[in-house]
């Protein structure tokens, strides 16, 4: 998830995120992933806020600044 600069820390996460959490239970999907980079640790701590738990990665990922995987039972 992206939200430009002029966009950031007016909530759009928090408007987005139950309709996506949403979508993908009505879809059945079990669980969502993120892949993130540790230096971006306001993001960390809002994953973490909505309940995504850091796991190792369970494939090599395909982005080259993706350090930390995180997975949220749904």
């Amino acid at each position: 998830m992206a939200v430009s600069p002029q966009a950031r820390v007016q909530g759009i996460g928090e408007i987005v995120r139950p309709a996506a959490f949403e979508i993908a239970r009505n879809a059945g999907y079990e669980e969502m992933y993120l892949e993130t980079d540790f230096v971006l640790g306001s993001a960390l701590g809002l994953y973490h806020k909505w309940g995504f738990e850091q796991r190792p990665f369970p494939f090599d990922s395909d982005y080259r600044r993706a350090n930390v995987y995180m997975v949220l039972d749904l």
